[in-house]
């Protein structure tokens, strides 16, 4: 699927929380009114309907204050508070939250994490690195005690950022957990592979790690700077 600025981007989404059209993780992806795009992923703690309520709350909140114009981090604080001033129990929740422009062949993305995992940078060659500086849970502290970083992380052609839900790291066999060493060594045999193509490859190998059944909601998002479409 063409996304915008030249980029790619895959998905793959699965809810466990059956007859609700909105689990508890969620992504997002969509233009803003400079050009430059948005993208979000998250997870609400709980599962069931009030977990659905926060969860559309949390996604509708994020898209209409970038498309005011505030800044990730400004975002985030802004959803922080929301989420204290009004207490329930599926009120916490994990996001990465990012922006992206065209700058010079490049795709500049500007990252903030607040509570979630780090995203990957996956390399063309296969090489990749986690990225980002991890911040606090929303919906624990109050907004002043909140320690939230931006951080920009640049994509050269062929590279592709991986976000993910702790639904991929917290897959477990017996004793092993899947973790961000999973996730990566899965990347790495996929490097500089369609964005849809990635996001499918780290989904089979969460799938594949353990035989049981699927516990928690996965999402995955995937943005990928496309060689070639900056060229004139």
């Amino acid at each position: 699927m063409r996304a915008f600025l030249g980029a790619r981007r895959g998905r793959r989404f699965l809810a466990i929380a059956t007859g609700l059209s909105v689990g508890g993780d969620f992504y997002d992806a969509y233009t803003l009114p400079t050009g430059t795009f948005a993208l979000a992923i998250g997870d609400v703690c709980g599962k069931g309907a009030e977990a659905a309520t926060v969860t559309g709350m949390t996604r509708d909140l994020l898209r209409v204050l970038l498309q005011d114009g505030a800044s990730p981090a400004a975002a985030l604080h802004r959803l922080n508070r929301a989420l204290i001033d009004h207490p329930t129990a599926s009120r916490f929740c994990t996001v990465a939250l990012a922006t992206a422009a065209r700058l010079e062949g490049e795709l500049r993305v500007r990252l903030c994490l607040a509570g979630h995992p780090e995203p990957v940078l996956l390399r063309a060659d296969g090489s990749t690195e986690l990225v980002g500086t991890p911040g606090d849970l929303l919906g624990v502290l109050p907004d002043d005690e909140m320690s939230l970083a931006e951080v920009d992380v640049l994509l050269a052609p062929g590279e592709s950022l991986v976000f993910y839900t702790d639904g991929v790291t917290e897959r477990r066999d017996e004793t092993k957990m899947f973790g961000q060493y999973g996730v990566r060594h899965a990347l790495e045999t996929v490097g500089s592979a369609d964005a849809q193509v990635i996001a499918d490859a780290l989904d089979e190998a969460t799938r594949s790690f353990v035989s049981n059944e699927l516990r928690d909601d996965v999402a995955i998002l995937v943005v990928r700077n496309e060689p070639g479409e900056f060229e004139n």
